[in-house]
């Protein structure tokens, strides 16, 4: 999708349109984000992005994402 190297505050402007959740290990990632963005912003608490960090994420990430609407704002999942 020619996203690769994007900064955060671009990238959620390229997803906008495209998706309804954006899923993200970046704790930064709130600081840059716009106040009026229609997505919903899902930040994991991993320690890493590997599979193995993850892992014991997937519950809580499927739980939200039951949930979760369009601009519904920022949730972190520690």
């Amino acid at each position: 999708m020619g996203w690769s190297g994007k900064k955060n505050g671009i990238l959620a402007g390229m997803a906008e349109g495209h998706f309804d959740v954006l899923l993200t290990v970046d704790q930064r990632f709130s600081y840059q984000m716009k106040p009026e963005s229609k997505l919903a912003i899902l930040i994991v608490s991993a320690r890493t992005n590997k599979i193995e960090d993850l892992e014991p994420f997937v519950p809580a990430v499927q739980e939200a994402l039951t949930s979760l609407k369009p601009g519904s704002g920022l949730i972190r999942i520690p």
